[in-house]
């Protein structure tokens, strides 16, 4: 869904869905100069796949800000800071919110 409404924002958006290897992910954001990378888990025990994403976009691509939501995390108010994660939202609308404010400080985001 924020892919969607991100679209409809005009912002150039890769939907990867559900079940991608950490480096299927990597090697996009890579291949596509992505700036930002937004995940979602609805089920606590996918948190440890997320850490693992965010802990090899860090490695491979440090400038990508990340964006965390879903139950997993409004149930545990600070995990998306023990993920590693830049920000965390609440829903989708806040999710356009957090990267619409971020637009300036990205060149060629749009």
């Amino acid at each position: 869904m924020l892919c969607d409404l991100l679209e409809m924002e005009g912002w150039n958006t890769i939907y990867l869905g559900a079940n991608v290897p950490t480096a299927g992910i990597v090697d996009v954001l890579r291949d596509n100069h992505s700036d930002i990378l937004a995940v979602s888990a609805s089920m606590t025990f996918h948190i440890p796949a997320v850490r693992e994403v965010i802990a090899a976009v860090r490695l491979a691509s440090p400038e990508t800000r990340i964006l965390v939501g879903g139950y997993a995390f409004k149930i545990a108010p600070n995990l998306w800071c023990d993920v590693g994660a830049d920000y965390c939202t609440k829903d989708a609308a806040a999710a356009i919110s957090v990267i619409d404010g971020l637009e300036d400080k990205m060149a060629g985001a749009r």
